[in-house]
């Protein structure tokens, strides 16, 4: 009996010792699996930031917030080769709620709490305007924008995926693919390299213009590729637009492209779509002169004659599913306001007004259509905006009442977009400014200072 208590006691100490063993190995599994899972979820969340090839300190130039990612403005205009340069304020006025990055070709400017940014090109002061994803944020001194913002706003291809962040300039760009032929590279001499600026950032999407032995003008697709034997690298193109063209430019707002040919002009329309590109012509070559304006909407314009001179004259035309529609015939002498006097009104396009109106000029006088081609503001006033002051403090609109400044008779008044008048033309001056750090619009009638809004309301 006590041989049989001693076996079965035995047994059953060796079976709890295989038991804590076994126990002892999955305990051990699971601390492994959950350490690899761990290791695994660290990288997942690591944050690459490589510039140009370079990696750089995530915590350095990058913050969260907002569930975006934001980079510093002034900071990525140092480590990018791109030929910006930082600075604080408007262009025109000290503000610290503003900053804007300029180089050669075009300033781009940005202001706190705003989603929208605008490019102005050096060359021709055209303005373009843009929607971010986020707004423009300023923390410890420093101003941010959603870093996804700098493919438009500082002109690099830029790409995410899995927590990093992969940003390279045109010019980086450029000598990727732009190099003399030697033993280890093989350029593709169709492809054209003294270029306009606008051209130029075709290469943020993967384009190029090229041209043919005849001197005419297409849009390829490029890309490099290194023979793993011989070790040279090769720059191939695809085109997406066969040469065939006087003149290609690149509207970067629209991703749209003039082309001219025969002293005609037409707009082709690009598309990308998993990186796969395509060219769709949107409006026929027949102006002489053509550029997109807002969303469908396009300026074009020809020369006429008139008392003996030529003078060009504009129209607005309208392409929407393959139809083309004439909005206004060529017979004004201006079409849009010119954004550089009203830097400070919150505007997301210097030819359409409200999304809804076009301001217009014929002869000496100026009034507003809408998108028909209708006349809603009557074409009798002598300017749009009160421009005396500084282009921070002019006024041509007036969000909280949807007004408009309008000029007549040496005064100044203002009406609704659906042309109700809300302040007659009786003020010496309306203008922008800031009061006890709030902005407001003031006017100045029979000498005396009234808020504009306030006296719209009591007048009601």
């Amino acid at each position: 009996m006590n041989l049989i208590d001693e076996n079965y006691s035995s047994n059953n100490n060796s079976k709890k010792i295989l038991t804590a063993g076994i126990i002892a190995i999955i305990v051990l599994i699971l601390i492994i699996v959950g350490l690899l899972a761990y290791v695994s979820m660290s990288n997942n969340n690591k944050v690459e930031f490589i510039v140009e090839n370079k990696k750089y300190s995530a915590s350095n130039y990058l913050m969260q917030k907002d569930n975006l990612v934001y980079v510093g403005i002034e900071d990525l205009t140092k480590i990018t080769n791109n030929g910006y340069n930082f600075k604080t304020g408007g262009r025109d006025v000290e503000d610290e709620s503003q900053c804007y990055i300029t180089n050669s070709y075009e300033s781009t400017f940005f202001k706190v709490n705003s989603k929208s940014i605008y490019k102005v090109l050096e060359d021709t002061d055209e303005v373009e305007f843009y929607e971010l994803e986020g707004p423009i944020i300023k923390e410890n001194g420093k101003f941010y924008m959603p870093i996804s913002a700098s493919k438009i706003a500082m002109n690099v291809a830029f790409s995410s995926d899995n927590n990093k962040y992969n940003i390279r300039s045109i010019a980086f760009l450029e000598g990727i693919y732009n190099k003399d032929k030697s033993n280890t590279f093989e350029p593709d001499t169709s492809i054209v390299w003294e270029n306009t600026y606008s051209n130029k950032k075709l290469l943020k999407e993967g384009l190029v213009i090229t041209k043919d032995s005849e001197g005419k003008y297409g849009v390829s697709k490029v890309s490099s590729s290194t023979d793993s034997k011989s070790k040279v690298t090769s720059v191939k193109t695809s085109a997406i637009i066969t040469p065939k063209y006087d003149e290609i430019k690149y509207v970067e707002k629209y991703n749209q492209l003039i082309v001219s040919l025969d002293k005609k002009k037409g707009i082709i329309q690009l598309s990308n779509k998993d990186g796969a590109f395509s060219a769709e012509t949107i409006v026929k070559i027949q102006f002489e002169d053509i550029k997109p304006i807002y969303e469908n909407l396009f300026l074009v314009s020809e020369t006429k004659e008139q008392d003996g001179k030529k003078i060009e004259k504009y129209g607005v035309i309208k392409s929407e599913n393959g139809k083309e529609e004439t909005i206004l015939a060529n017979e004004y002498d201006e079409i849009g306001i010119d954004f550089s006097k009203f830097t400070n009104n919150d505007l997301n396009s210097q030819y359409v007004l409200y999304d809804s109106l076009i301001p217009v000029k014929k002869g000496n006088l100026w009034g507003l259509v809408n998108l028909k081609g209708n006349v809603v503001v009557k074409i009798e006033y002598s300017e749009l905006g009160d421009t005396s002051s500084n282009p921070n403090s002019n006024v041509l609109i007036i969000p909280e009442v949807d007004g408009i400044v309008v000029k007549k008779d040496g005064k100044y008044g203002v009406v609704t977009k659906t042309n109700r008048s809300l302040i007659g033309n009786i003020a010496s001056k309306i203008y922008k400014e800031t009061i006890n750090g709030k902005e407001q619009y003031s006017m100045i009638y029979n000498n005396k200072t009234s808020n504009v809004v306030e006296y719209i309301k009591k007048t009601k």
